[in-house]
């Protein structure tokens, strides 16, 4: 890590993450952050999607937020580094997957957007 890189932007309520995922399929789950511990531990709540275009074979998607789906987690650890002078975070969706911050606000959100397999297309 380079010293004079800026310092790593905290997670705050309403950061929204993706995560992609799938054996033979891509899906795509967005998260939204409802909670942020003094530690920086964060809660997510899983957001609904908002179909832009589609195919036969790819749906393209962006994140609704506030369009919650299901309950809130617990506190989860946000992963934070920078890596060729870019910022990442993460958090552990659950043992097996994870979520990549995507955008840091509810305006950002509307200009992020992912491919994901159409129905029938996948496994």
């Amino acid at each position: 890590m380079d010293l004079n890189e800026a310092p790593l932007i905290p997670i705050e309520v309403g950061n929204i993450f993706r995560c992609s995922w799938g054996y033979g399929q891509t899906n795509i789950d967005w998260y939204e952050v409802t909670a942020v511990s003094k530690s920086g531990r964060a809660k997510i709540t899983r957001i609904a999607s908002n179909h832009i275009s589609s195919n036969d074979y790819v749906v393209k998607v962006a994140p609704a937020p506030g369009k919650f789906i299901g309950n809130e987690t617990g506190y989860k650890k946000v992963s934070c580094y920078t890596m060729g002078g870019v910022q990442y975070s993460s958090i552990n969706v659950n043992s097996y997957s994870s979520a990549e911050r995507v955008a840091l606000d509810t305006a950002e959100a509307l200009s992020v957007s992912a491919e994901q397999t159409a129905a029938g297309a996948g496994h």
